[in-house]
């Protein structure tokens, strides 16, 4: 008889993964993961994933970060407090507003707007800032309710793909 221990912190890891993987499959429509996206100036942006809502797209950044993250929208430096030491990290938005760019520039008079996804293993003792998310405070334009885009809008996400 083979006898298998496990530690609960890799449990609680995995379970946790699985949690957010299928929470994050049941936002929008459709989604595009690793999307390549030009920068306009050579280069690529890799977005986490987009994902097609009813009335326009959303990009969405995962952040995989724990711990306390001290936050703010004109905060240059983010903090994560993390077993009792103390991370800066460049606030995420400005690049989620270069990402959402992009991604209007290829899909014009399409409306795209975009959030930092963090997992439950992130907490905001002070709060967080609006375009921040976790499954417990999904936006209801990200939850899938049955409804359709409109042509012009499939025109857009189609056009994304190629």
């Amino acid at each position: 008889m083979v006898v298998l221990t496990v530690d609960n912190n890799v449990l609680k890891r995995i379970w946790t993964g699985l949690k957010i993987r299928r929470g994050l499959r049941r936002a929008g429509i459709k989604q595009y993961r690793d999307f390549h996206c030009p920068d306009g100036v050579g280069g690529q942006y890799k977005v986490d994933r987009l994902i097609l809502r009813p009335d326009g797209i959303s990009v969405l950044m995962y952040m995989r970060y724990e711990g306390n993250i001290f936050c703010g929208v004109n905060i240059d430096q983010w903090t994560q407090m993390l077993g009792g030491k103390s991370y800066s990290f460049t606030n995420p938005l400005t690049m989620l507003d270069y990402q959402i760019a992009a991604v209007k520039a290829l899909v014009p008079g399409i409306d795209v707007d975009g959030y930092l996804f963090f997992d439950d293993r992130a907490h905001f003792p002070k709060g967080r800032v609006e375009r921040v998310i976790q499954l417990d405070n999904m936006p209801d334009s990200l939850l899938n309710r049955g409804e359709r885009p409109d042509d012009k809008l499939m025109s857009a996400w189609k056009k994304l793909r190629q």
